[in-house]
C-alpha cells in the first residue's frame, strides 16, 4: 500500500532548508513544515519560504528540530526529486526520518525576527497567544524563554528586593514592557 507523500525538487528543498536554518543557533530551534494544496511551506527562525510540491500529503503542519535539519543539508541526497512523508510521528525526507510534532490543524505560522531571543518570544506570546507561538517555534523554545525570564526576574529581585521592590512589582513592570508595542 502506498502511503501519502509529496514530491519536491531536491535542489529547491536544499535551498529552502539552507534559508530557514541560517539562524538556527540552539538545539531547541524548530522548523515548521506546512503541507498546502500545491506547495510545501517551510518556516524557520526568521524566514519562511515555499516550494512547489506534487502529491497527496495533507497532514497540516509538522515541527522538526532545526539543528537536525541544518546538519542534514550537508548529507542530503542529490536526487532531482525527493519524497516527503509522515509516519509514526516522524517526518521522512527520502529515507531519513526526523522526530516531529504533527498538528493536523495548526494556526498560521508566525516568524520571529532573527535574534529576537527571550523578549521576542514573550512578546509574540503576549501578542499572538501561546498556542500560536508553540505551533511555530515549539514547546521547548517557549520553555527555554520562560526559564530565562524567571532567572532574570530572580536576579533582579536579589538586587532590588533589599530596596523594598517586590517580585510582583518586577513581574508587572517586565510584563508591561513586553506587551508594549515596539517601534
Amino acid at each position: 500500500m502506498n502511503e501519502p507523500a509529496i514530491w519536491v525538487s531536491g535542489g529547491d528543498l536544499r535551498d529552502a532548508l539552507a534559508l530557514v536554518t541560517v539562524a538556527v543557533r540552539r538545539n531547541t530551534a524548530i522548523v515548521r513544515f506546512d503541507f498546502l494544496d500545491d506547495c510545501l511551506e517551510i518556516t524557520g527562525p526568521g524566514a519562511t519560504t515555499r516550494i512547489d510540491a506534487e502529491g497527496d500529503l495533507r497532514e497540516g503542519a509538522v515541527l522538526v528540530n532545526g539543528g537536525s535539519l541544518r546538519r542534514f543539508i550537508a548529507v542530503m541526497p542529490k536526487d532531482p526529486k525527493l519524497r516527503l512523508q509522515t509516519r509514526a510521528g516522524r517526518l521522512f525526507i527520502g529515507n531519513t526520518g526526523f522526530e516531529g510534532q504533527s498538528h493536523a490543524v495548526a494556526p498560521e505560522p508566525i516568524t520571529l525576527p532573527i535574534g529576537s531571543g527571550v523578549l521576542g518570544t514573550l512578546a509574540a506570546i503576549a501578542r499572538e497567544g501561546e498556542l500560536v507561538v508553540r505551533a511555530s517555534i515549539g514547546a521547548a523554545e517557549i520553555a527555554a524563554a520562560k526559564q530565562d525570564y524567571n532567572r532574570r526576574i530572580d536576579e533582579a529581585f536579589r538586587q532590588l528586593g533589599p530596596l523594598g521592590v517586590t517580585r510582583e512589582t518586577l513581574e508587572a513592570a517586565v510584563d508591561a514592557s513586553v506587551r508594549a508595542p515596539r517601534r
